[in-house]
């Protein structure tokens, strides 16, 4: 009796062009879920809840670089709350190239609303952080330099914010001395005072 050769149908073979086709496309659907989902996550930081807005922050956090787009994004919103807490953690969800992240902090130094400046002080201070980092990269010169800018701010808050950051040894720098120095002729009393305070301990 002859043997009766088995062959694979046309059904296989489509079946398994599909399945090739999947499973090439499944880094393209990762990208694409993680990005609606920090899309999501940033509309929640408008949440009157405030248990929603934490948590909108720490699904954010948790996406990592994922999210650092639309982090950035939020940044520029027209709320200030939600301002603040985009520029809270933009350093965290940063990529290794802190180049947008950084950008997008010399704006929000700069922000009409002290609790987003005194949030970008924070940031700019976990950027130079960095594991890695070589304090004669162009990023921390960037850093010492917005950090200078708003060593006048007359904010409670802000001005905390920067007399924290200053005691950081990875800030000070030359440009550093030089901005308390001239604090000191020309700054208002609680500056003049931190700044003779600096100088005297670095």
């Amino acid at each position: 009796m002859p043997q009766v050769r088995r062959r694979f149908g046309r059904l296989f073979y489509v079946t398994i062009v599909v399945a090739l086709g999947a499973l090439a496309t499944l880094p393209f659907w990762q990208t694409a879920i993680e990005q609606s989902r920090a899309w999501g996550l940033t509309r929640q930081l408008h949440d009157q809840n405030e248990v929603v807005r934490r948590r909108a922050v720490d699904g954010l956090l948790q996406l990592g670089p994922a999210a650092s787009p639309w982090v950035i994004g939020a940044m520029r919103d027209r709320d200030a709350q939600v301002r603040a807490l985009a520029t809270s953690i933009v350093a965290s969800t940063a990529p290794e190239a802190v180049e947008r992240p950084l950008a997008a902090l010399a704006v929000a130094i700069k922000d009409p609303d002290p609790t987003v400046r005194a949030a970008a002080i924070g940031q700019l201070e976990h950027i130079v952080g960095r594991p890695g980092l070589s304090l004669e990269s162009p990023v921390v010169d960037r850093c010492v330099k917005a950090l200078c800018s708003v060593l006048n701010d007359q904010t409670p808050p802000v001005r905390m914010a920067v007399e924290a950051a200053i005691w950081n040894p990875r800030l000070w720098s030359q440009t550093t001395a030089a901005e308390l120095e001239r604090a000191l002729e020309f700054g208002d009393k609680p500056l003049r005072v931190f700044a003779a305070h600096v100088l005297l301990h670095s």
